[in-house]
Formats: C-alpha cells, sequence, structure tokens
C-alpha cells in the first residue's frame, strides 16, 4: 500500500475511533418495556429504569431507586394485570438523547394511558420516567 494512503487511512481510522458515529449504540427499549407491561414482569421492567426513577402510578408518585421501582411495579402488576398485549401507540424525539412515548393499558377496571421518558445515557438508554393515569387520554 502506498505509504500517503496507509498514513491517511490510519489517520481517518484514528478520528473515526474518536466520534460518535464509531460507538455502539444500543436502540430504545421500546419493545422490553411493552413486553414487561404485557406480562406484569416487574422485574423485566426495572431492568429498563435509570438509577433514580420518577413513578407516578393513579396518582401516587416518588422518585425511586431501581430497586424500589420494581417493588412498586409489582403491587401494580398485582392490582392491575394487563388485559391485552400494551403497544406503545405514539413516541416523540425530544431533541438528543430523550424519546417519549405513550400507549393504553387495559386491565380489568378499565384503561390506563401510560407515558414513558427514555434518556440516552452513554451509548445505552434507560427509563427516566413512568406515568399511569386513568382513562384513555387522547
Amino acid at each position: 500500500m502506498d505509504p500517503l494512503l496507509a498514513s491517511l487511512t490510519a489517520a481517518f481510522l484514528l478520528v473515526l475511533a474518536g466520534s460518535p458515529f464509531s460507538a455502539q449504540q444500543t436502540p430504545v427499549p421500546v419493545a422490553r418495556v411493552e413486553a414487561a407491561l404485557t406480562s406484569g414482569d416487574a422485574r423485566a421492567l426495572g431492568a429498563t429504569v435509570s438509577d433514580r426513577v420518577e413513578v407516578s402510578l393513579l396518582g401516587n408518585s416518588g422518585v425511586y431507586s431501581r430497586a424500589q421501582a420494581t417493588l412498586v411495579f409489582g403491587r401494580f402488576f398485582e392490582r392491575y394485570p394487563a388485559e391485552q398485549p400494551f403497544r406503545f401507540d405514539h413516541r416523540m424525539s425530544a431533541g438528543e438523547g430523550a424519546v417519549y412515548a405513550s400507549g393504553f393499558y387495559r386491565h380489568a377496571d378499565g384503561w390506563l394511558t401510560v407515558m414513558v421518558r427514555f434518556v440516552q445515557r452513554g451509548p445505552t438508554w434507560e427509563v427516566r420516567d413512568v406515568r399511569a393515569e386513568p382513562g384513555r387520554l387522547e
């Protein structure tokens, strides 16, 4: 290989290695959250949240650690198991590093509107807020 071409290739690779394009970005865990809500899997949902997460379920809200949030999700699923598969109907990017998603959660007593905020932390995404409000807020 030509020495000049080899030098340019090496320089390009060094620049690329330090660029944001080189980092392996994980996808927003939308499907994981949908599956956890559908199956009532508090541990799976808890695994998607940040170290500190704001949870507001039917007017009861607080900021919790991942372990605390998992317990809160468990109590929620015991009381309000899903009656049908949950899907996010709406997704919106809020600039770089934030995605909002909302959908309707069907349980025995009716519907809840579920809203989740995903935030990018380095190459990974995590849930920063979970809200469930009565009814279908469209």
